[in-house]
């Protein structure tokens, strides 16, 4: 199972991520967000490692914005990915022509993510699932995503501190699964504890290792 985390504002959090052979990391370009880090810093810390898996997170952002970024950072050493946490939609996102992670919500049409050229990754968020369970509903709404399970990649957004429904993962394929830094690995604002990173990263690689075996 890999993981990758999003919210990353220094080389030490790369640097621990990589220490358990991970390399799927993102950067957040949403002005308002906690882990709002500006393109220059960008550049620095990424001139500095090689071959990572990036994502550059875009809330209902213009165009305009979104390509510049992407065509600014795309020359350097490293795989290059734009991902939307808002409310797009699927059909004004392909038109960008740029591989791409969605965020799923609840306005667009399931139906409409099959006919997609640049969707490449597609995250449900684990809060949104467990309402779907207290439902019943669970099972049907994760069925609507198998005819695109083996064309677009699935990853599951967890808290640090979410109580997992393990039973889910028995009749559906998650490529992957995703944790954005936060206060709960934090000593202060953008200051990561390093420490309490590494455990939380041991303690869900072993837990997943296991659910595989």
């Amino acid at each position: 199972m890999s993981i990758t985390i999003t919210g990353v504002t220094s080389e030490n959090t790369i640097q621990t991520i990589k220490s358990y052979h991970l390399n799927s990391i993102g950067f957040d370009l949403r002005p308002k967000s906690f882990n709002f880090i500006q393109e220059h810093k960008i550049k620095s810390i990424l001139t500095q490692f090689k071959g990572l898996n990036v994502s550059l997170l875009f809330e209902n952002d213009k165009d305009f914005v979104i390509n510049h970024f992407y065509q600014d950072l795309k020359s350097l050493s490293h795989q290059f990915y734009v991902e939307f946490t808002g409310q797009e939609k699927v059909a004004e996102l392909e038109k960008l022509n740029i591989p791409y992670f969605w965020h799923y919500h609840s306005e667009e049409k399931i139906s409409s993510l099959a006919s997609t050229k640049n969707l490449k990754k597609i995250i449900l968020t684990h809060s949104v699932l467990r309402e779907f369970q207290q439902t019943g509903e669970l099972f049907g709404f994760l069925q609507l995503f198998a005819d695109i399970n083996s064309k677009i990649k699935f990853e599951l957004l967890l808290d640090w501190d979410t109580e997992i429904m393990l039973s889910m993962f028995e009749y559906f394929e998650f490529h992957g699964i995703q944790f954005e830094i936060n206060s709960k690995v934090e000593r202060s604002y953008q200051n990561v504890n390093q420490t309490l990173l590494s455990d939380q990263l041991s303690y869900y690689l072993h837990l997943f290792k296991k659910e595989e075996e």
